[in-house]
């Protein structure tokens, strides 16, 4: 049987759940499997991005692609699913979602010549119209600091870059997913960690009809926060790894970028 081949790419929601996700992949998909991802706090899909002393390329220049493409032609042949997701990051930054767009298809356009089933989970529009001042303020002020961005422009920006999640969704073939209201708490970009299990379930259950709510190991996820990715900076000092940077019982392999 072929190895299956799972591309994710996100921020910080992903980087969280990563073993719940691991979980769900090996409970409902089976393994060994190959994962390649692309994820961390404050993660941009277009620019280098950097949080508390730690800065990542974007995940358009990571090296994922390259990694992909050179794959040998078993793998490549492969069952492949892909998913895109934490989505606003770059609202955050300030890009205009006009770019945030081309960014987001320049990814569906080397997943379509993958030959992958696609996922891309929308980003969360009651979150956006419910904000309020104060944890606009905690946003503005502690997760994207050095930003002087306004409630109400930014609505408008993050509806607009929904308006065209959902017009690549369309052409790209993709499974689009709506977040819940109920997997949010007063942190507006973060899931709940109790809700971890039924919201991946929920992002995930597209690729696999009959899926099994994970329950992730504490072990699991120690291990799989520990993985280094191919290449990030701390202060400035820049450290790489070499890929894949983790392998599973199963014999899965954990491919970071």
């Amino acid at each position: 049987m072929q190895r299956k081949q799972i591309i994710m790419l996100g921020a910080s929601n992903l980087t969280r759940g990563i073993s719940t996700v691991v979980s769900w992949l090996r409970g409902n998909l089976g393994g060994p499997f190959d994962l390649y991802v692309a994820f961390g706090y404050g993660r941009s899909f277009g620019i280098k991005s950097g949080v508390f002393g730690r800065d990542l390329p974007s995940i358009k220049d990571c090296g994922i692609w390259e990694a992909l493409a050179a794959r040998p032609p078993h793998e490549r042949d492969a069952p492949t699913y892909a998913l895109i997701t934490d989505i606003g990051n770059d609202l955050l930054y300030q890009v205009p979602p006009d770019e945030i767009a081309r960014w987001l298809e320049y990814a569906l356009r080397k997943f379509r010549e993958l030959g992958a089933k696609i996922s891309i989970v929308q980003i969360p529009k009651a979150n956006v119209e419910k904000v309020t001042r104060l944890q606009f303020f905690l946003l503005n002020r502690i997760f994207f600091p050095g930003r002087n961005m306004q409630p109400d422009d930014m609505r408008a920006r993050a509806m607009r870059l929904a308006a065209h999640v959902e017009r690549l969704a369309r052409e790209y073939g993709a499974t689009l997913v709506d977040q819940k209201p109920e997997w949010y708490g007063f942190d507006p970009i973060h899931y709940k960690i109790w809700w971890w299990p039924r919201a991946w379930a929920s992002v995930l259950g597209s690729w696999q009809e009959t899926a099994l709510v994970p329950v992730a190991a504490f072990r699991q996820w120690l291990y799989l926060r520990s993985r280094g990715p191919a290449q990030r900076w701390f202060f400035g000092r820049e450290q790489r790894y070499a890929q894949p940077h983790g392998r599973l019982s199963d014999g899965s392999t954990v491919h970071v970028y």
